[in-house]
């Protein structure tokens, strides 16, 4: 067995290190908790922007006469109605895509498909270069509500964090109202969208 120095028990330290110790320790505990305050606050940001609809979000419908399951079908061929540069897959559950428009590029997860009902996208990384905040779209949300509508089929499209206010509104609102209006529509009713294409 190991015997125990003499005097162990009694160790004592000098005034002024005792005063060292301490500010260390709080300078040092008050950096750990304003950091993690700042990771909370950036993570609460993200989730909601993501989850909290506002009555101004970006939105837009079409009616189009086909069934449910037809528009569900044509809105998941991203590359046939939105841009042809599209990196993987965009059909199901837990697909993660990626869009690109030159130098601007749009990641995308599919965080829920129900069948013929809803399709939601999760953007989980962007860079939109012509915006002072090139990250504008992260944490956002696009939803696609397919349902019948009478003989027909309404798709309700909204983009959730795209608002009145921010960078990027004007452009944006401008380019879904072409890409969901006009192009997805086409790609419906005449079989033939207008993508961007690069």
């Amino acid at each position: 067995m190991m015997g125990t120095p003499s005097g162990a028990g009694n160790v004592t330290y000098p005034e002024n290190a005792r005063m060292i110790r301490a500010d260390w320790l709080a300078r040092h505990t008050h950096c750990f908790f304003t950091r993690t305050q700042e990771h909370l606050t950036n993570t609460n940001h993200f989730f909601t922007k993501a989850n909290n609809m506002d009555q101004n979000d970006y939105q837009c419908a079409i009616t189009v006469n086909v069934s449910a399951k037809e528009a569900f079908d044509a809105s998941r061929r991203v590359s046939e109605w939105w841009t042809n540069s599209l990196e993987s897959q965009s059909q199901n559950r837990g697909d993660v895509f990626t869009v690109r428009f030159g130098d601007t590029f749009v990641t995308i997860e599919l965080t829920d498909v129900v069948d013929s009902k809803k399709i939601t996208w999760q953007v989980t990384d962007c860079y939109l270069h012509w915006l002072n905040d090139k990250t504008e779209w992260n944490g956002t949300t696009m939803n696609f509500e397919i349902a019948p509508k009478n003989d027909s089929t309404e798709i309700r499209f909204t983009h959730i964090g795209l608002v009145p206010g921010i960078e990027c509104y004007n452009d944006c609102q401008k380019g879904w109202d072409q890409y969901i209006k006009q192009s997805l529509f086409k790609l419906i009713t005449e079989g033939k969208g207008y993508p961007d294409k690069f």
